[in-house]
Formats: structure tokens, C-alpha cells, sequence
């Protein structure tokens, strides 16, 4: 299973400007449910929309992954029939699903659009090394990105065609990872400054960086129409190096992780206070397990 953290992978943005978690600030509360796909060595989910119905990927006994939803009790797998080792994690209210294979001639990523029982692949035409498909919102628009040899840029296909999502600042390394149906954009980029991962918001007229303070490293891993955009976050916590989710609410960030395990990523959200993400309970090199969360 690929690494979800990608670490090897009405907003009022009122002139940008955001703050961390205050003593004034409504407080949060995230009640955590456990999600294994049935006989899976591995879970991790990625998408939740408003009918609470998930898109994710598990891996099998023989560590190959696949794509699947879960809608009520019932799982369905999804896999692209061109390719191994689906990836997916992004579904909107229609319930059309983007996703990742991977060719098996070529070896290179394919993006994909399952919608109505029919795969559609998504591939860049720049993307000479493969393309990645991360998100979609309700009007269809997808996002994700492309690898060249001069790097990874993130895309946005909209009606039929592709515009380069590429944060200035980091010149060869941009994947957008969330739209909303405003086609706000979250992306994560490569901070020249820091030399590690960071996280970027688009409004399609500027880019500007929304790190969670604190983090040493960070990814956004979804955004919803209310405007709320979750992370993965790399930071020291308790003294120690760990993985930790985040979410920006309003204006103010709140850190979050599933009680008693080693690592926590955030996910997919949809708008009616849910996330869907993953965790793992010893460290980065043990099985993915997924979660819900209700927030408010």
C-alpha cells in the first residue's frame, strides 16, 4: 500500500490569515469508529460523502490492494480492469470515485474515474511518466498529478481539459490532493524553505501556504464545502517524532490522533461533520487500519 502521508507520497480566508487553537476558540470533539474491510490485511480509507458512503483501498493476504466503497454493510470492490495495485480515496454526492492503477505494462500510474459502473481513465497529456487521480467535487472536476522528468506537477481537469497546478515556490514538486465544489484546491508542495513537505491552498487566483503551525512536515488530505480541510501533520509530540491528524475549522486548527495508536492520518471529509481516515497502532512499518470520525 502506497504511503498514504505521501511523505516519500464559506471559508473566510480573510487575507489568508489563520490562527491555532485558543482558549477562545470553540472547543472540538472527535469521536474515532473503526473500519476493516472483512479478511483484509490492511485498510485505509480516503472518502466520505453526505450519504456517509466511503471510498478507500485494502491490501489482500497476497498484498495486492484494491479499491472499494462501502455503502451501509455492503462492500464493493472497484478495481480497474487495465491494471493492479488500485489506489483510491476520493468520492463526491453522486458517487463517482477517482482513483490510481498502475499499468502493468508500463509500470507508470494511471488515473481513473469509476462512475455508474464504467472506468474512465484520467491521464495528462504532459504526464509523461504517469499521471495520479486524487480528488473529485460534485461538478466532475478532478485533481491530482502528473510526473515529468523535470518533476511531479499537480493538475486540474475541468470540462474535458488539464491546467497545471504548480505552487511558485516549488517549482518541481506539486500534488493537489482536494477540490471542493467552489474549486477551491488543497496541494501539497515542497518547501524550498524547510527542505520537507508543506501544505498550500488555491483559490484558482493565488496560492498560499497553510501549514498547521507546529508541523515539520505536512499534506492536506481533504476539503468540503463548508470549508473545513484536514492533514496529515509530522511534528514532535510528547518529545517524540510521530504522524498526527489535523483539522482546520473556521479559522482555527485542531490536532487530533485515534486514542492509543502510533500513527494517525486524516482523510476525506464531507459536510456534514464526518472524516474517514487511517491509522496504525505501532509505528509507520505496520498494517493500516481505517476510522471514521464525527467532529462538531
Amino acid at each position: 500500500m502506497k504511503n498514504r502521508k505521501c511523505m516519500t507520497y464559506s471559508l473566510a480566508f480573510m487575507a489568508f490569515a489563520f490562527t491555532t487553537a485558543t482558549a477562545e476558540a470553540p472547543s472540538i470533539t472527535f469521536h474515532f469508529a473503526k473500519f476493516n474491510v472483512p479478511g483484509a490485511a490492511q485498510t485505509a480509507l480516503g472518502g466520505i460523502n453526505n450519504a456517509g458512503v466511503i471510498a478507500g483501498v485494502y491490501t489482500d493476504k497476497n498484498q495486492h490492494t484494491h479499491c472499494f466503497t462501502k455503502n451501509g454493510t455492503t462492500v464493493t470492490t472497484i478495481d480497474a480492469p487495465k491494471g493492479t495495485d488500485d489506489q483510491c480515496g476520493s468520492i463526491n454526492n453522486h458517487g463517482a470515485v477517482v482513483g490510481t492503477y498502475t499499468n502493468a505494462n508500463t509500470g507508470y500510474d494511471v488515473g481513473f474515474l469509476y462512475q455508474n459502473g464504467k472506468f474512465t481513465d484520467i491521464a495528462d497529456p504532459a504526464g509523461t511518466f504517469g499521471t495520479e487521480a486524487h480528488a473529485i467535487n460534485d461538478n466532475g472536476d478532478i485533481v491530482g498529478s502528473y510526473r515529468t522528468t523535470r518533476g511531479v506537477h499537480g493538475f486540474l481537469l475541468r470540462k474535458g481539459r488539464y491546467k497545471t497546478l504548480s505552487v511558485p515556490t516549488s517549482p518541481t514538486y506539486t500534488v493537489a490532493t482536494g477540490i471542493n465544489n467552489k474549486g477551491d484546491i488543497v496541494l501539497i508542495y515542497l518547501s524550498l524553505k524547510s527542505g520537507g513537505l508543506a501544505s498550500d491552498f488555491y483559490n484558482l487566483k493565488k496560492y498560499k501556504d497553510i501549514s498547521p503551525p507546529g508541523s515539520m512536515e505536512s499534506a492536506p488530505t481533504g476539503i468540503n464545502n463548508e470549508g473545513d480541510i484536514s492533514f496529515d501533520c509530522f511534528a514532535v509530540v510528547h518529545g517524540s517524532q510521530q504522524t498526527t491528524g489535523s483539522l482546520l475549522h473556521g479559522r482555527t486548527y485542531y490536532p487530533f490522533s485515534y486514542p492509543k495508536v502510533a500513527e494517525t492520518y486524516g482523510g476525506g471529509l464531507n459536510d456534514k461533520g464526518k472524516m474517514a481516515g487511517s491509522y496504525q497502532v505501532k509505528n509507520i512499518n505496520g498494517p493500516y487500519s481505517g476510522y471514521i470520525a464525527t467532529y462538531r
